[in-house]
């Protein structure tokens, strides 16, 4: 394989890498062990579930609606829904959370909830929903939050720009301590134009999708890379690690998903003009190439299944639901039963304690998906029937499901 070079402009000095040729082993990312059969799980007839839903809100030229944070409660065993907590966050702080809210992440009792045009991450009480800590970035060289991950006690943030002026950076990559809630060590990714966005840990390594405008000239196709280092490495050093895995025909990644064992990331394939160049499309990594597995614009894995929901944008092209093996490439099955999609799916979610499944939508109106108006979230069971439905607050971006009690 053509060496290509990257370079990442660390805090101290510059540092480049050359990727692997041809002779260099495969990585091995020591996750854990593969998926295999789970004993069946029985649901108490009095199990409560519950989940939260991030509403990005509102960003159009005649509509600026901050994020809202809901919440909701339901028993598997009914199939019914028992709360509903539209703006959950604001009900009891008072302040909104903030302008385009984007991910979510658990750690012990807390969620941690990324809003990406605030700057800030809040760091809330599931229990209370209550604000017990509030990480702004004004301050700080990087700034606007996109995606995170929290492996044990740390958290891993991307942030696509920079604070500062006039650097050769684009966007960050930053380590926090979850308990403490102060940065150990970050490093700049790329040149203006590069953009990290979705984030995972796998055994010992980081796994970043870096999109945007991967300049030619430097090597590489527009936007193919991912990136992955040693986590618990000076990420300043050039022992850190850090290695470059190409997907091969891709165009923008974006969001990555592990079970893991499995790494899949999906490429938009929108350039950084925003000129749609290829289908949205998933590839899986193995090794230091990742290689397209099928079309899709959301996506989720479990030990067993990654699930793909394919919605193209050119409204004619009917969205497709589909659930694919981890463990055997020839089983492939429909997610949801016939006729039971949603008018434009924008999350997705499963509870890999019950095996529902949740599809947030944006709405219909006038026979346009509206910027504007409420979402709505479909439930529904393991075997792809509709168990309910709820509102959600605009653009229902995000869902997580909350450990069953």
């Amino acid at each position: 394989m053509k060496k290509i070079f990257y370079s990442l402009f660390m805090a101290v000095a510059s540092v480049a890498f050359i990727s692997c040729s041809s002779n260099d082993p495969e990585p091995d990312p020591n996750p854990t062990p593969g998926p295999g059969e789970d004993d069946p799980i029985e649901i108490p007839a009095d199990a409560i579930n519950s989940f939260y839903v991030l509403n990005r809100g509102s960003n159009t030229k005649d509509s600026q609606v901050d994020g809202t944070l809901s919440y909701y409660t339901y028993s598997p065993s009914e199939g019914k829904l028992l709360s509903t907590a539209l703006t959950a966050f604001k009900d009891v702080n008072d302040y909104s959370l903030g302008n385009n809210p984007n991910a979510m992440a658990v750690y012990d009792k807390y969620l941690w909830v990324v809003i990406n045009e605030s700057n800030r991450i809040e760091v809330i009480d599931m229990e209370t929903k209550k604000s017990v800590k509030q990480i702004s970035f004004s301050e700080e060289k990087y700034g606007s939050p996109r995606q995170i991950w929290i492996d044990e006690d740390k958290a891993y943030i991307t942030f696509v720009s920079d604070n500062t002026e006039n650097s050769a950076a684009g966007g960050y990559i930053a380590q926090y301590n979850c308990k403490t809630y102060e940065m150990i060590q970050y490093f700049p990714v790329g040149s203006k134009a590069n953009k990290p966005d979705g984030i995972v840990v796998v055994g010992e390594y980081v796994y970043c999708a870096d999109n945007y405008g991967i300049k030619i000239e430097d090597g590489f196709e527009d936007g193919n890379l991912v990136v992955r280092w040693l986590k618990n490495s000076d990420w300043t050093s050039a022992n850190n690690g850090l290695e470059q895995i190409i997907i091969k025909g891709g165009l923008t990644p974006t969001d990555i998903v592990t079970n893991g064992t499995e790494v899949f990331v999906i490429c938009s394939g929108v350039d950084a003009s925003n000129t749609r160049k290829k289908n949205s499309t998933v590839y899986k990594i193995t090794g230091y190439e990742g290689n397209a597995f099928c079309e899709g614009t959301l996506m989720k894995v479990d030990k067993k299944y990654l699930y793909v929901i394919n919605a193209p944008k050119n409204a004619v092209t009917p969205i497709t639901y589909k659930r694919y093996s981890v463990i055997d490439n020839n089983d492939v099955t429909n997610m949801l039963a016939e006729g039971e999609g949603v008018d434009y799916p924008t999350s997705l979610a499963i509870d890999e304690w019950t095996g529902d499944i949740i599809i947030g939508s944006a709405t219909k109106v006038g026979g346009y998906v509206s910027e504007t108006t409420n979402g709505y979230f479909n439930l529904y069971s393991s075997d792809g029937k509709k168990l309910l439905k709820g509102e959600t607050g605009i653009d229902p971006f995000d869902i997580l499901f909350r450990p069953v009690k």
